[in-house]
Order: C-alpha cells, then structure tokens, then sequence
C-alpha cells in the first residue's frame, strides 16, 4: 500500500470506487487483474531500487514527506539547503 498518512484513508476509500475492479463480479478474474497490476507495480518499482542509497526506510520517508509538502503547496517549496 505504500507510505500514507492518517489524512489519506478517507480517500483510500473514495478512491476505491472508481477502481474497475471493485464492479467485476467474477472472483478469478477480478484476482487475476488485481495480481497483475501489482506485478506490474513491483518490476516498475525494482528497476528504482538502484536510486535508493543510505537507510532505506530513511530513504523512503524523506522522499513521501517531500513529495507530500510539494504537493500540498502547489509546487511551492522552501528550499533551505542554503541557509
């Protein structure tokens, strides 16, 4: 599921219903679909592994709460690296 925060199961929810899997009423192929969509997700997300230097989950939390401000202020991010 990936990194969240308390504010983003509400739209876990939400979101839920837009899926098309959730309207496939026959359980192998809604399975089937399902299984495939997180293999796809797994082979996209090893060919990154590379990037990720130092402690991973470090790694991960700095690069979800970055993404996570960037897109809460618009694109607008205080750049203190200089400071």
């Amino acid at each position: 599921m990936g990194p969240s925060t308390v504010a983003g199961i509400p739209s876990r929810y939400v979101d839920s219903f837009g899926s098309p899997q959730r309207y496939i009423d026959h359980i192998p192929t809604r399975n089937s679909v399902r299984a495939l969509e997180l293999i796809s997700l797994r082979a996209s997300l090893l060919q990154r592994e590379g990037l990720i230097s130092g402690d991973r989950y470090i790694f991960l939390r700095d690069a979800y709460l970055q993404r996570r401000e960037y897109l809460i202020n618009d694109g607008l991010v205080e750049d203190s690296f200089l400071d």
